[in-house]
């Protein structure tokens, strides 16, 4: 039997996950299930949403410090531009 020291849930923490989600309630329960620090600002163009930020505005859990994050603080430390 495996040795199992954290449930699948302690996992998802440690990905990061983009906003191309197309509903803005599953927006509000990933950013709910993983926090706005682990969410990058997606596109998926040509086909995603055609105003990626106007979707970021629908959600109903991001405040300005997670709008920061999720817009681009995330992405500038992952690739070490802050």
């Amino acid at each position: 039997m495996a040795n199992i020291s954290h449930p699948p849930s302690w996992h998802l923490k440690r990905f990061y996950y983009d906003t191309c989600v197309y509903d803005p309630v599953t927006l509000d329960a990933l950013i709910a299930r993983v926090g706005a620090d682990r969410i990058l600002m997606g596109s998926d163009f040509p086909v995603g949403e055609a105003d990626p930020v106007g979707f970021l505005r629908q959600s109903g859990k991001i405040d300005d410090r997670a709008f920061a994050q999720i817009s681009g603080e995330t992405a500038c430390e992952l690739i070490g531009i802050r």
